[in-house]
């Protein structure tokens, strides 16, 4: 309501019949309403002049003789008309000039306050577009001049990645025309007559032409990691364009970004008090399986030692190997074999790591150099996960009789889990991958045609199974479970090719890494003490992510 709206309202308008004053008449209590109004009220009130006192309609306050309003309000109050003239008019009038001074003062000072506001904002407003008329003009600037860059980068690693698919084309062309030789060569033997000697020369030239096809390095590797950082590069990029969208200008011309829910790709998902992530992992690195033997290498399982160094099972194989940091890339550092094929593989303190085995589990040393075999544990289970619980203790899925076992490093069992705390229940069916968090919480993933991720204490006090029941969305094909320094949950998932992040309580924020994020094939996951996710993807190549 505006001021005059206000003002006429209070003190211009009549309480009896609400409309604007019509010949207004003042009460001794100095409450006014119109004459017609006032002495109908008063026909009414005075019973036809038999009272010689009534109330106010507005104040309620008792009225004399000497209270009542001047003029012929009705032909019965000649006196209480008489009366009133004779000595209220005056106090009346003076009355109302000075409440009416003190409205004009209390408009005018509002008035200009007004003004002083709208002045204000007008100065603001000119001062914010300027201000963000030169922010998006640098902005424009910075993205020109990326794009330019960004743009020849791209095109140069294109280049490049292409001509060593082409070389690797052209050396397997090579590869088949001597393979199609020596095919032509072997079927001609069986239709000549030639003497042992030319025969066994001829073969062993076969032979040879074989050795070197099977000896040659595998050319199928991976993309190189310059291509996939100037991918990252680009991917950023569009990643800011996409944020633009829940960006927020504040009027102190601070840029904050809004978090957002599941779906958002806003800077950073708020989890706690203090607890930040990204909520979109960025791209740091990558490390290429290793060539060994003239055979590539593939990675199946991985854990990540406090060093930073990664420690990566061979998949098909019994080969351990160890990659550090060496500044630009990760280089492999060391190998070794085992006798048998490692199954999954955990660190269990700075320098050792345990690697469950066939009926067995091997405990490694790694030093700064190499891989060192301590010490062979036989179990007499098939294990298929494992986990660290302390540095002397560990943890270890079983599938046939389904438990969780805490095993020492001697190879003894000192508990198992199989049945739910509070309900005697089974817990698991096929349980698999496994792993801690910091403060003894137990992740275990169970592989059964609708797999889950249950939460339990060490005691097998159910916390949550995830996804719930009441829930539509599940998990496809899970491969790994991780939990990063403030207990924030990492589901690998395989078939639907993502990471799901969750919260200590179970609760699914979002799928923080997709295919989108170059997830093609990923089998295997595990997080450093930075809370770096190191993903094994394609058999051929871990990617690393950063999240803080």
């Amino acid at each position: 309501m505006s001021t005059s709206e206000r003002l006429q309202a209070e003190y211009l308008t009549c309480p009896l019949c609400t409309n604007p004053f019509h010949q207004p008449k003042t009460l001794p209590c100095l409450h006014n309403f119109c004459k017609s109004c006032l002495g109908a009220y008063l026909e009414k009130e005075m019973d036809g002049g038999k009272s010689t006192t009534f109330n106010c309609p507005d104040c309620q306050g008792c009225q004399g003789e000497k209270g009542r309003p001047t003029d012929d309000l009705s032909p019965r109050s000649k006196s209480v008309e008489d009366e009133t003239d004779g000595g209220s008019g005056s106090n009346t009038s003076s009355s109302l000039e000075e409440r009416l001074a003190n409205l004009q003062d209390t408009a005018k000072k509002e008035s200009a306050e007004l003004s002083y506001y709208l002045d204000e904002i007008q100065t603001t407003h000119q001062t914010q577009v300027k201000r963000l008329e030169m922010s998006f003009k640098k902005i424009q600037e910075l993205i020109d001049s990326r794009k330019i860059q960004l743009l020849e980068e791209l095109e140069e690693s294109y280049a490049e990645e292409k001509e060593r698919i082409q070389q690797t084309k052209q050396s397997y062309k090579h590869d088949l025309e001597s393979l199609n030789s020596c095919e032509k060569l072997l079927a001609g033997l069986g239709k000549k007559s030639l003497s042992k000697s030319i025969t066994a020369d001829m073969l062993e030239a076969v032979q040879e032409q074989i050795r070197e096809v099977e000896i040659r390095p595998t050319k199928l590797v991976a993309r190189s990691i310059r291509f996939e950082q100037k991918l990252e590069a680009g991917r950023s990029i569009l990643n800011l364009i996409e944020n633009l969208g829940s960006v927020t200008v504040s009027t102190a011309g601070e840029v904050d970004k809004e978090t957002e829910g599941e779906t958002g790709e806003s800077y950073e998902i708020k989890l706690g008090q203090d607890a930040k992530i990204l909520a979109k992992p960025k791209f740091v690195s990558a490390i290429s399986a290793k060539k060994s033997k003239g055979n590539f290498q593939q990675i199946s399982g991985l854990t990540v030692m406090p060093s930073g160094s990664v420690i990566m099972m061979a998949y098909g194989h019994n080969g351990v190997s160890a990659a550090k940091d060496t500044g630009d890339r990760y280089t492999i550092f060391s190998h070794i074999e085992l006798d048998s094929e490692p199954q999954c593989i955990v660190a269990i303190s700075p320098h050792y790591v345990a690697i469950v085995g066939k009926f067995c589990f091997y405990i490694v040393g790694v030093t700064g150099e190499r891989l060192i075999l301590k010490q062979t544990v036989p179990t007499g289970k098939c294990y298929s996960g494992i986990a660290s619980y302390s540095e002397s203790s560990l943890l270890l899925t079983c599938q046939s009789p389904p438990s969780v076992d805490f095993v020492g490093l001697n190879g003894f069992i000192s508990e198992t889990i199989e049945k739910d705390l509070t309900t005697n229940k089974i817990l698991f069916k096929k349980p698999q991958f496994i792993t801690t968090s910091e403060d003894g919480v137990i992740y275990v993933i169970d592989q059964t045609s609708a797999p889950k991720l249950l939460s339990i204490n060490n005691a097998g006090k159910v916390k949550f199974r995830y996804p719930p029941s009441d829930q539509g969305h599940e998990l496809k094909s899970p491969q790994g479970v991780a939990c990063d320094s403030i207990g924030h949950v990492y589901v690998l998932d395989k078939g639907a090719k993502c990471v799901t992040l969750l919260t200590p309580t179970g609760e699914k924020v979002k799928d923080i890494l997709t295919s989108k994020d170059g997830l093609t094939d990923p089998c295997a996951i595990a997080i450093d003490k930075d809370d770096k996710i190191y993903i094994t993807n394609d058999f051929s190549e871990v990617l690393i992510f950063q999240t803080r």
